[in-house]
């Protein structure tokens, strides 16, 4: 089970650096408003954020993350999708996801790198 979840984690790492990078393009997409190039994208993030989630839910045995801060951030921006508010959204990914997304990958790059050197 260790090696398997080594490999989830490892995998998670370079996705949220994926993620990372990703993210400021769909802040720029929200903020000019440019919604039917940005819809794509979020359905992508979306789909991404729910396999981090459990991902962070399968292998908390070896991490200290708590992946309901993920939740949270990713309840937010739905409420404000909801409601069309794209610059809460921008703001949202900008000033909450983005930040817990590079905390993430510190913190996971950590936890492997604990891993693969016991």
């Amino acid at each position: 089970m260790k090696a398997q979840s080594v490999e989830a984690l490892e995998t998670a790492v370079e996705y949220l650096g994926n993620i990372s990078n990703a993210l400021p393009s769909i802040i720029e997409d929200y903020r000019e408003q440019n919604i039917s190039t940005v819809s794509e994208k979020m359905i992508d993030l979306s789909d991404g954020l729910k396999w981090l989630y459990d991902v962070a839910k399968l292998t908390k045995e070896y991490h200290s993350l708590d992946e309901d801060e993920m939740l949270g951030c990713y309840t937010e921006i739905v409420d404000a999708m909801e409601m069309k508010d794209y610059i809460l959204i921008s703001d949202l990914i900008e000033y909450e996801l983005l930040p817990l997304v590079d905390g993430w990958k510190a913190s996971l790059s950590e936890s492997v790198k604990n891993l693969t050197t016991n």
